[in-house]
């Protein structure tokens, strides 16, 4: 069984993370999995093929949160030849389901329904706006022999999805629990490098540098807890580990400018950088994950199942679908989005309390 699974987005993000989590697991059952990328600037294809997925590229467009009319043009006017494209891909390479990753872009469910091939179609989060999500769910329900969602709640913020019975299946994103799990020697290797006493607290988060993410409020909330932490003669340190995409450097710099303005008590006490090891070595070195996604983007971020992997109480804005994997007073704390006072409240919350951080740390 061959299985092609378009996504339409270059840099490596948590449908790539999927991919290429399940290709060999689905190998193993006879199922072949073809991932089909856009032929653009990008680290997902050699991240993909690199770990041995088998991955391909071609020209696919997309629709863009841009006020650029050029941009738009170019979408609209190239949206036929793609789907003539990609219906003669899936047609020579005898591809039994197509997969489409994400709702906006309709393409390759089109390409499919032409070339007569099932069509599974997944809601990977809430960030398409409401009046393109009301025609593209009417399109999926339509074409899709399963429509997949990234938790129930997402499922519920979207139209059209009463009713499905058993052509909707809610999922949640794949980890490997052998591999994401708390290890002492990596927590103390990072915070050697990162030059953190084993004494130290660490907050932070891991997410790409987009907007969705929400890192100012985390910056925010940091600086609030900084106070605190100067105060009380604790020693508390902020991170944000995250890649940046060339399209949001803009929103890196906004962020950079915040960190620097805000003034915190040392000038290592809130650091934005790249990851230098692997997720899961990092996620060790952390006392407390943060996410501080926006409303109207996440589904269930990867990075808070991989935390909650490696045992580490979350402190998470209420969105998406994120409640469902973090219970509140239990192996997290949900605040509202944007609100970075309560954010940093639950933070102190932490601090203060040793026996609710290890009784989250240990919850299952």
């Amino acid at each position: 069984m061959k299985v092609l699974s378009i996504i339409h987005y270059a840099f490596f993000g948590g449908p790539h993370n999927r991919n290429t989590l399940l290709s060999p697991a689905l190998k193993n059952i006879g199922v072949n999995t073809i991932v089909l990328l856009p032929d653009e600037e990008g680290n997902a294809f050699e991240i993909m093929r690199s770990k041995g997925v088998n991955v391909s590229r071609m020209s696919l467009h997309r629709l863009r949160s841009t006020f650029s009319l050029k941009v738009h043009i170019n979408f609209f006017l190239s949206f036929l030849k793609e789907v003539q494209n990609l219906k003669k891909y899936i047609i020579h390479n005898q591809i039994d389901v197509v997969l489409i990753n994400g709702l906006a872009n309709p393409h390759g469910a089109i390409a499919a329904k032409l070339a007569g091939v099932p069509i599974v179609w997944q809601i990977l989060d809430t960030r398409t706006p409401k009046v393109l999500s009301f025609f593209m769910m009417l399109l999926a329900r339509s074409f899709s022999s399963v429509i997949m969602s990234t938790g129930v709640k997402v499922a519920r913020m979207h139209p059209f999805t009463n009713g499905l019975n058993e052509k909707l299946v809610s999922f949640y994103p794949p980890v490997d629990t052998n591999k994401f799990v708390f290890d002492k020697a990596n927590r103390k290797k990072i915070r050697k490098e990162l030059n953190i006493p084993e004494d130290g607290f660490i907050i932070a988060t891991v997410g790409n540098l987009n907007a969705q993410k929400g890192h100012e409020f985390f910056i925010q909330a940091a600086k609030i807890v900084d106070n605190f932490a100067q105060k009380n003669n604790i020693k508390v340190y902020f991170f944000i580990f995250g890649t940046t995409i060339p399209t949001h450097e803009a929103y890196l710099n906004q962020l950079e400018f915040l960190r620097k303005d805000l003034k915190f008590s040392d000038s290592d006490s809130f650091r934005i950088m790249s990851p230098q090891s692997e997720i899961q070595e990092i996620l060790s070195s952390f006392d407390i994950f943060i996410q501080a996604s926006v409303p109207n983007s996440e589904g269930i971020p990867t990075a808070i199942l991989e935390a909650i992997s490696c045992g580490l109480p979350i402190v998470s804005s209420d969105v998406g679908s994120i409640s469902e994997v973090v219970e509140n007073n239990n192996n997290g704390i949900l605040v509202n989005s944007m609100d970075f006072s309560s954010m940093a409240e639950a933070i102190i919350t932490l601090i203060n309390d040793p026996e609710k951080l290890e009784s989250m740390a240990n919850y299952s």
